[in-house]
């Protein structure tokens, strides 16, 4: 039999994995739901679970958007995908100031090091420390300054308009606003792939 000699960059295996791996958390949510949420989906992003009322377990009013990223790299905050996360969730607070939003990055990525960051954590774990309030207010005060120096220097991501990262970059100026757009965005790395989330679905 000949060998048949094809172009690599038309596989879309990884493209697909994301795909599946969107559908199979879809399902599992959706599994998950209780009587007082219903899921949305493609409307904030790619999952929103919506409470309905004050027995919901996010409470009503409020929103949680859950965007998927499948990537075989890691991610840090300098990543594409990071910086359209945090700039993303800017834009939904500022069109949506009724609503409690809360926003949580999910991706099979490990946390990688930034360039030119200072200090022993890597930013995306730094960030988690202080979402999760798991440090000293000093030590939170200095990490803060930090995260919001480094945000304030990254470059807009291809994906993002000048209007939307001027948006984010008004909460990262800002002392109040930042400190609750870090409590409510959630960076969860290192998430299982689609086969251990079909898994999880069978049970």
């Amino acid at each position: 039999m000949m060998e048949f000699s094809y172009n690599v960059d038309r596989d879309a295996y990884a493209t697909i994995a994301g795909f599946v791996l969107q559908v199979d958390l879809t399902v599992l949510r959706w599994l998950n739901l209780d009587d007082s949420e219903l899921l949305e989906l493609e409307c904030g992003e790619d999952i929103d679970t919506v409470g309905t009322d004050i027995r919901s377990s996010i409470s009503a009013g409020t929103r949680l958007f859950e965007q998927v990223k499948r990537h075989q790299a890691n991610i840090t905050l300098r990543s594409q995908a990071a910086l359209e996360a945090l700039a993303n969730f800017a834009g939904h607070r500022a069109e949506n100031p009724e609503w409690q939003l809360r926003f949580r990055l999910l991706t099979t990525a490990k946390i990688g090091r930034e360039q030119q960051w200072q200090g022993d954590v890597e930013g995306i774990r730094l960030w988690e420390t202080l979402r999760t309030g798991d440090m000293s207010a000093e030590a939170r005060s200095k990490s803060v300054q930090q995260i919001r120096s480094f945000l304030l220097g990254a470059t807009a991501p291809d994906r993002i308009s000048a209007a939307a990262w001027q948006t984010f970059q008004d909460v990262v100026r800002s002392d109040a606003e930042f400190d609750k757009f870090s409590d409510d965005l959630e960076c969860s790395t290192s998430a299982d792939d689609y086969v251990a989330v079909q898994r999880k679905v069978r049970v």
